[in-house]
């Protein structure tokens, strides 16, 4: 009767620290997944605003050159997330999530861009000197071990 109760006790105490273990790793999980969210939001919605004023040039190659930027980017981030646990479909998902195209603002006359162009100041000059967010640097800086 007495080893029961023991059994069960250990039993018990085991559950309690697989279920304390599993909650923190999902705690865990959740923090990274907010720290990758904030960072790749800012950095797509910067880019995006890139794209859409490098749109006002009849010249197509820096708006070219700006979404292979950030499809190099998103692979460097994608080297980042793995490394921390994300799964090849997570990876996908964020990759599809943090579309330039989309992140893009879209205006209906080229008057309003303009607009919206000159509130970002010299936006081609951040990108050149890289004074922009990288994902793939803050990524690996906010997640290390």
């Amino acid at each position: 009767m007495m080893r029961l109760l023991v059994l069960r006790l250990i039993v018990a105490m085991l559950g309690a620290t697989l279920l304390a273990g599993a909650a923190a790793a999902q705690s865990d999980k959740g923090n990274k997944a907010d720290i990758v969210e904030a960072i790749l939001t800012r950095a797509v919605i910067e880019r995006g605003a890139f794209l859409a004023c490098a749109r006002l040039d009849q010249n197509r190659q820096t708006a070219e050159l700006l979404v292979r930027g950030w499809q190099i980017d998103l692979v460097d981030s994608a080297s980042v997330l793995r490394a921390v646990g994300y799964t090849d479909a997570e990876i996908q998902a964020v990759r599809e999530r943090y579309d330039i195209e989309k992140a893009a603002p879209k205006f209906s006359d080229l008057a309003a861009l303009g607009a919206y162009c000159s509130v970002l100041g010299d936006w081609r000059a951040r990108w050149a000197q890289l004074r922009i967010v990288l994902p793939q640097t803050e990524l690996r800086r906010a997640l290390k071990p």
